[in-house]
């Protein structure tokens, strides 16, 4: 492997642990999709699904997650450690369909399991990584919400 594949590993893996850190965290979920004055659809649930599967080029089946592995992006460890939070996240659906009522997102029950299992994950992650940026990046979202 090459340094400039490397290269791509390490941004991929640092946007991929971040989105971790994004799903795990209600507090921010919650402060940035509730201000009527925040206009950024960075923070919208919209753009949260979209960073994590399309951005990353994930699919929402096992199969990229296998192929991940296999191309040295993530361990076997990190896979089945991840593999939980891949599936439901992928299976879920807002209720009534509505991906923009947020408030409704955020009080759903199937999504505080999801936020629930997305901490499990990065608890997880954090006993696997031994880099100190990648492991910044599984808390990444929690240190911004204390900077806001």
């Amino acid at each position: 492997m090459n340094s400039s594949d490397q290269e791509q590993i390490s941004r991929w893996r640092e946007r991929w642990l971040a989105m971790i850190s994004y799903f795990a965290c209600y507090k921010i979920q919650k402060k940035m999709r509730l201000d009527v004055k925040n206009t950024n659809p960075h923070w919208s649930f919209v753009e949260l699904m979209c960073c994590y599967f399309d951005d990353l080029g994930l699919r929402e089946d096992d199969i990229c997650l296998n192929e991940l592995l296999l191309e040295n992006y993530i361990t076997r460890k990190e896979l089945d450690a991840v593999k939980k939070l891949h599936q439901e996240a992928a299976l879920y659906f807002p209720p009534n369909s509505d991906e923009y009522n947020h408030q409704n997102i955020l009080n759903d029950p199937k999504w505080t399991e999801i936020i629930n299992l997305a901490n499990d994950t990065k608890s997880n992650l954090k006993n696997l990584i031994k880099n100190n940026l990648e492991l910044e990046k599984l808390d990444h979202y929690e240190m911004l919400y204390e900077k806001i």
